[in-house]
């Protein structure tokens, strides 16, 4: 499984307006879209925390498994990844991937996501393969008991 983690920055929040005139769309549909936007989740962290005195200092972090294609197509992956790649200090994401190939680096505006600048790669196949102490069978038995009990329980 690879981890993919969002780093920690500062960034200006904006608050994206209705772009069309009110001519071209109604009120309702303006209004509605008040609460589309990249930005919405990271503005529900910001309110969470600001309301919730014992997440006041703490950031939010989301877990995203299998965020792998083909169940998350490329596509899907670059409309997501506008907001997962968004630099916050009050919320941040970590997605788990089968394997590098399966993760689009990239958002729908064409926008290259460079490793080490806006991710970090954690290849836990990789750290377990190479380890040679007690805990790579440690890890390894366990992944086995989980799975096979698992499979008992569907026979």
């Amino acid at each position: 499984m690879l981890t993919l983690q969002s780093p920690a920055a500062f960034a200006p929040e904006t608050t994206p307006t209705c772009r069309v005139r009110p001519t071209q769309r109604s009120q309702a549909e303006c209004q509605f879209g008040r609460f589309m936007g990249v930005n919405k989740l990271h503005e529900a962290c910001q309110v969470l925390r600001s309301g919730l005195a014992f997440l006041r200092d703490r950031p939010i972090y989301f877990f995203i498994d299998d965020y792998s294609s083909p169940k998350v197509s490329k596509d899907l992956q670059a409309n997501l990844n506008r907001i997962f790649m968004q630099r916050s200090s009050c919320c941040f994401f970590k997605l788990a991937t089968e394997s590098p190939v399966s993760f689009s680096a990239r958002d729908i505006d064409g926008k290259e996501y460079v490793e080490t600048r806006e991710f970090n790669l954690l290849n836990l196949g990789q750290v377990y393969l190479r380890d040679e102490s007690e805990r790579k069978l440690t890890f390894i038995e366990d992944v086995f008991r989980r799975r096979l009990s698992a499979a008992a329980a569907f026979r």
